[in-house]
């Protein structure tokens, strides 16, 4: 039987808005001891992801007020993501394909986050070495 994405994704994910300050987003980030955050508009829909590295080496580096500059006007790319009725097997090929540990789970609005961990978890040894196999072949070409 196939593992879906939703079945382990974390729910409630927390999103920061793209009228946050980047000081604020900081601040969630070290609250929530997170690397990075969905970025979403006020109709919970997906539109970025944002970074630790984003705020400092992105904005700061280069002169931006965090009391001051907004996450709009940082010039983010829409992430990647995956759907809930994904398999597990396709989100962790995401995950290796992209270099990230961490996936908005995007059903239209954010409605989890997926990790590589989880998908570890959940998966088989078999799975997970087919997976990287295919993912350093893919490399090589």
């Amino acid at each position: 039987m196939m593992v879906t994405t939703r079945e382990t994704m974390a729910l409630g994910p927390v999103c920061a808005r793209t009228g946050d300050t980047l000081v604020e987003v900081a601040r969630t980030l070290r609250d929530r001891r997170l690397g990075e955050l969905p970025v979403c508009d006020e109709a919970e829909t997906l539109v970025a992801v944002v970074t630790e590295r984003d705020l400092v080496v992105g904005a700061m580096a280069d002169g931006a007020d965090p009391m001051t500059t907004r996450l709009r006007d940082l010039g983010l790319v829409a992430p990647v993501s995956v759907r809930a009725d994904a398999s597990a097997e396709e989100a962790l090929g995401l995950m290796i394909e992209h270099a990230t540990r961490r996936l908005p789970v995007d059903d239209g609005v954010l409605v989890g986050t997926v990790t590589q961990v989880a998908l570890a978890l959940a998966l088989s040894e078999e799975s997970i070495g087919n997976l990287i196999a295919e993912a350093g072949r893919s490399r090589d070409r």
